[in-house]
This record gives structure tokens, C-alpha cells and sequence, in this order.
């Protein structure tokens, strides 16, 4: 796991060791283990790595990397969990390496297979290689764009950074926000992050599952797909009770080739089915002492607490350790920098999401204290397996109208289970008052059920904070290759995993862990598992009473009954209304009398100050307040520090 950067200049510029390492330290927290740039002069080019060492300590890994009598050069943020599997397979077909690392692997691959290597890579990656021979620089990113792959190509100037942030020091190059895209993400934090499109102007991401080529003779640049889950569909066995027995061996094998380390690894534990199941088939695979090179140091979880919170699943974190044997470290937040860490990590996350992402690092700065680099995470699983209220009710208008009563009945059921017990007579209430006239329904669905709850209460809606901004043009998502073949409910499914949710998730959690140097591992987001569970038919995955039904009856005699079978949903959050009225009220208030603030012309600013006042005053912040209101402040404390 690193940071990496590179430039082209196709101008009168000429590129420098000072331009490529002003451009590049800006990535030190990614990589605070070493760094080295390399320029070729003949080409105009060079290229920057901050490492984060995990595979090989030595320096015989370390990077700008060379292969070949310095033909190739590459910089590589990632890892390729298969390494040992490619080694292998590339030692008898006459390669030889002097280091150990995956990523001597991933370079001698490419001189190998070219750019069809990554058919051949389980992992997650950005990856830049220049043939100084060809003069080409091959670019990719691995299927699902757990790493990202900013770019800018633009005024002579091809550049690319493991994150936005870096472009405040490159060279030739000008930030400036490209206000339809910034409204639109304000008022949607899951818009830009699957369609290659950025805040910013002429900075923008490859995409997930594609590669590129920048021809450095005639600037020429081609990004083009080489992954698509749908087309690498497989068979499934027909009895539910074969599936699960295949989908464990998947998991299982997902889980322990992202153990191999050089260095300790921990796991971020919240205590929910996802990160439990992580954690206990950690346990699992290590008493059957079934895993090649792995460190000794493997047992330690990390939760972060908010006492007194609906968002405090510390608990039930405590069995799943108790369960395993292991060892917890729980974390609370530090109220005393409170204010000072989230403007901290809002600067350097330089993007939008409608709650502050310090809470997601915090986790991560009790492992980076305690010396570790790893964690083992749970991401990916909601996404393919119902663990959103939002994609059940999704299923549940499906029901409705085709008018199958039984499968609307348990779907009722899994649902009014997400929620604490004393909101579920509420939430039935509100299921309940769905069975009006089909047209009826559809209308109150598609509002949502916190509106319908106001419905339901004549309660009057409050004002939107979306009102108090400018308009936008909305973003399209990039075309999907599907076809009827999939149900309504897989296609939910599939839209929130490899377009609107998941690439935000995936980005943000990048985000927070990398600004404390730890590298994330997710065995849910093996391409193998994936692709086997967007085989599967919608029953198997929500069925039973059970949202991820299929996860949670693999792990079955792994984990501890008390988690595997239960229906709360809480996710990883904090208590904003809280916040919001305490610790940061003084910053709320001294910045929206800004200047700054006062004269920006993407938002009303009279409009939305009375009303945070009006909030502040009564102590009256709801949550659904709070999600509106941070996005638009979010991008209030970046605009403010880019515009000095």
C-alpha cells in the first residue's frame, strides 16, 4: 500500500526532480515508510512513490521499480494477494527476482502478458508502467476501484496521484472547482464517485475495471474497459444447501490470501455480521494453521465507541472477541480536538460525503499507535446482500406488485427486523399504511419512509437544505452491460455495488484509513466472491428472516450465534445531532459568519444561517438535518482553504 504520482509534460515545461517530489510528498501520509522519485529527461516524464512497506521490508522493493535493464518503470499503490500463485507460474516461464515483494510480481506480469495481466490479479491496485522502449505508460485499476486513480490531461500537462490533494502542488496545472459537479455532489454524495467525474475541473479517475494507455509520442490517451462482474458470471449449484458450501470455500480462501504479511495485521471490528465474520474466519483459518506467510501478530480488533449513542455497538463487539479469545482495544472519540481533527481530516479527504469522515480514521489511529498497518476489514457485503433498509424496500415494491403475498410478508419482516425494537411497531405501522390503492403505494414508497412517517403524523416536512443551493445538472452513471436476465432486486444490487454507494464507501474508507498509513484488506471484495454472489438468485441471499442470508449460514459454528443471527442494522456512523449541538456549534457558527461563507454564490447563505441558528438555539438538530447540512459545510471548509 502506497502513494503514487507521475507527470508528463507535453509542453515547455520541463519535468524535474523538485516538480515530481513537490507533487509527490503531498501524498506522505499514504506512504510515511520511504519515498523515491525517478525522472527520464529524454521522455519528460517522471514518477513518485511514498511506501508503505508490508511485503519485503528491504529496499529491494522499494519503488520507482525497474525490470528488464531499466525498460520498464513502474509506481504501484495496491496488492496483488495471488503474488506467490504468479511467482510461481513466472519462475517457470524463466523469470527471476530479487526481491520477495508483489510488486516485482506485478511488474514482471506485465512484461510477460502486457496489459491483459490484470485478468490474472486478485487484489486491488493503481498501477502506472512505462515501456521506455514502446514509450507507452500502461495505467490501471483493479475491478471495483478499491484504490483510486485521479488524472488530469489537460494544456500539455498528463499527470496522475493516488489522490486529489495532490494536485495542489503540481506543476503547470491549476485546481479550480468545477461548480455543476460540486453542487450536484453536495446534494448527492453518492453521485460522482462511479462516473470518472471529480469536483474539481479537468481532474478526473479511471475508472473501475479499466486500464489505459498514454502514448508519450503523440499524447494520445486510451482508457478502455477490461472488467464487467456481469460478463464473468457463474454456474450455481441448484440446492441452497451446495451454494453455502461453496460461497465458504470462497470466503475462506478470499480471507487467507489477504493475510499474507510481513507486518502485523489487525481488524477493525464494529461488532456487526460483516466485520464479525472477517475477524472470526480469521480465527477460523488459523487454527487449521491453513495460510502461507503470514505475520504472528494477527488477533487484535479495534472498535470506536460513542457511549450513550444508538451508534455504540461496542458490546457486541466484546462477545465476538470473547468468543475468539482475542484481543479488543476500544477507542472513544477525543472530544478535546474534536473540532481540530475533523477540519484536519476534512481538508485532506478534498472531497464530499454527508457526514464528517474523521469518525471512520479514528479506528485506524488506534492501530497506527499500537504499530499496525493492516486491517481486515468488512466492506462490500451490504451492497451484494440487502444490508440497506433502502434496497429491502427496494424488493418489497417488487412484491407489491406482482402481488405475491407470501414473499411481501417476509420481506415485511426482514425489514420492521433492521430496526431497534421499540421503532418496530412504528415501522410496521408504516409498512401497514402501504396497502392503499398499487398507485397509492408506489407514490408513498418512492417518497420514502421518513416522509411517509410525516405523512402518516401530518406532521409539516422540514425545509430541505438542497433549496438554499444552486441548481445542477445531474451526472450520468456509465452504461451497464445487463440484461433481463437478472431480477429487479440483483439489478438494485448491482447499480449500488459498482455505481452509487460502494464507490463512495470504498473511497472514503480509503481516505480515512490511509491518512493514519493503514492499508485496508476486504476478502468480501475478492472479484471470485463477488462474482458468484451476483450469480446467485435473490432468495438466497435475502431469505429466512435474514438480510446476506447466504454469509451468515456459511458462517454458521464460526461466529458467535448472538451475531450471526442478528437483524439490527446500525452502520458505521456518529452522533451528529450531538455534535452538532456541543462540541461543534462554536466552529458551525464562526463559519458561517464568514466571509467566506457569506459570499459564496453557490448557496443562499442568509437562508441557511437563520436556520442553523434556529437549530442551534433549540437544540432541535435531527440526523436527517445533520446529513443534509454536512455535505454543503463539507464543501464550505475546502472551498474556503483552495480560494486561500
Amino acid at each position: 500500500m502506497c502513494g503514487i504520482s507521475g507527470v508528463v509534460y507535453f509542453n515547455e515545461i520541463e519535468v524535474s526532480h523538485e516538480i515530481i517530489s513537490d507533487f509527490n510528498n503531498q501524498l506522505v501520509h499514504r506512504g510515511p515508510d520511504g519515498y523515491d522519485v525517478w525522472v527520464d529527461k529524454d521522455l519528460n516524464i517522471g514518477l513518485g512513490h511514498r511506501r508503505l512497506s508490508i511485503l519485503d521490508l528491504s529496499e529491494k522493493a522499494s519503488q520507482p521499480m525497474s525490470f528488464a535493464n531499466d525498460r520498464y518503470w513502474m509506481v504501484y499503490n495496491g496488492e496483488v494477494y495471488n503474488f506467490i500463485e504468479l511467482r510461481d507460474e513466472l519462475t517457470k516461464l524463466g523469470h527471476s527476482f530479487r526481491s520477495d515483494s508483489d510488486s516485482e510480481v506485478v511488474l514482471a506480469a506485465y512484461t510477460e502478458w502486457g496489459g491483459d495481466c490484470v485478468n490474472r490479479f486478485n487484489g486491488m491496485w493503481a498501477i502506472a508502467i512505462l515501456d521506455r522502449h514502446k514509450k507507452e505508460l500502461f495505467l490501471s485499476r483493479d475491478r471495483f476501484g478499491i484504490k483510486p486513480f485521479y488524472y488530469t490531461n489537460a494544456n500539455g500537462v498528463f499527470a496522475f496521484a493516488s489522490e486529489s490533494i495532490a494536485f495542489h502542488k503540481l506543476h503547470g496545472f491549476k485546481k479550480e472547482f468545477h461548480k455543476n459537479n460540486l453542487l450536484y455532489n453536495i446534494t448527492n454524495p453518492y453521485s460522482l464517485e462511479g462516473t470518472g467525474q471529480t469536483i474539481y475541473k479537468d481532474l478526473y479517475q479511471i475508472n473501475a475495471g479499466h486500464s489505459a494507455v498514454l502514448d508519450l509520442k503523440t499524447g494520445a490517451f486510451n482508457e478502455y474497459q477490461w472488467w464487467d462482474t456481469f460478463k464473468n458470471q457463474v454456474e450455481v449449484p441448484t440446492k441452497y444447501e451446495d451454494q453455502v458450501a461453496v460461497f465458504r470455500e470462497l470466503v475462506e480462501d478470499a480471507t487467507r490470501i489477504r493475510m499474507r504479511s510481513d507486518v502485523p495485521l489487525a481488524s477493525a471490528l464494529s461488532g456487526g455480521v460483516d466485520s464479525s465474520a472477517v475477524y472470526c474466519l480469521i480465527n477460523h483459518i488459523m487454527k487449521k494453521q491453513d495460510v502461507r506467510r503470514v505475520h504472528s501478530d494477527w488477533q487484535k480488533a479495534y472498535n470506536i465507541g460513542f457511549p450513550g449513542s444508538i451508534f455504540d455497538e461496542s458490546h457486541f463487539a466484546q462477545q465476538v472477541i470473547d468468543y475468539t479469545g482475542g484481543q479488543g482495544r476500544f477507542l472513544l472519540p477525543d472530544y478535546s480536538n474534536l473540532v481540530d481533527d475533523i477540519v484536519a481530516s476534512t481538508l485532506l479527504f478534498d472531497n464530499i460525503y454527508n457526514i464528517p469522515i474523521y469518525p471512520l480514521s479514528m479506528v485506524y489511529g488506534g492501530m497506527q499507535q499500537d504499530g499496525y498497518k493492516i486491517s481486515m476489514d468488512g466492506h462490500g457485503v451490504d451492497e451484494m446482500m440487502f444490508g440497506y433498509r433502502a434496497s429491502i424496500k427496494g424488493v418489497y415494491r417488487d412484491a407489491l406488485q406482482s402481488g405475491n403475498k407470501e414473499q411481501e410478508q417476509a420481506i415485511r419482516e426482514t425489514y420492521i427486523g433492521m430496526f431497534p425494537k421499540e421503532e418496530q411497531s412504528k415501522q410496521a405501522k408504516l409498512l401497514e399504511a402501504l396497502g392503499h390503492t398499487q398507485k397509492e403505494k408506489l407514490n408513498l414508497l418512492q417518497r420514502g419512509i421518513r416522509k411517509v412517517g410525516r405523512f402518516l403524523n401530518q406532521e409539516k416536512p422540514s425545509p430541505s437544505f438542497f433549496s438554499f443551493l444552486e441548481k445542477s445538472t445531474p451526472i450520468a452513471y456509465p452504461p451497464l452491460s445487463l440484461d433481463n436476465s437478472m431480477s429487479k432486486g440483483n439489478v438494485h444490487l448491482y447499480e449500488m455495488f459498482h455505481q452509487s454507494v460502494l464507490p463512495s464507501i470504498l473511497r472514503n474508507f480509503d481516505r480515512g484509513a490511509m491518512q493514519k498509513s493503514i492499508e485496508i484488506r476486504m476478502p468480501f471484495m475478492d472479484w471470485r466472491l463477488v462474482s458468484y454472489v451476483f450469480s446467485l438468485p435473490l432468495e438466497s441471499k435475502l431469505g429466512g428472516g435474514y438480510t446476506k442470508r447466504i454469509l451468515r449460514d456459511s458462517m454458521t459454528g464460526i461466529m458467535p450465534e448472538a451475531i450471526r443471527t442478528r437483524k439490527l442494522k446500525v452502520g458505521m456512523s456518529s452522533p451528529m445531532p450531538k455534535w452538532f449541538g456541543n462540541e461543534l456549534k462554536p466552529l458551525i457558527m464562526d463559519e458561517l459568519q464568514s466571509i467566506a461563507f457569506q459570499n459564496n454564490d453557490l448557496w443562499d447563505a442568509k437562508a441557511i444561517t437563520a436556520f442553523v441558528e434556529n437549530r442551534i438555539k433549540n437544540n432541535t438538530w435531527t440526523y436527517e438535518e445533520c446529513i443534509q447540512f454536512w455535505p454543503l459545510f463539507n464543501a464550505h471548509i475546502i472551498t474556503k482553504n483552495l480560494n486561500g
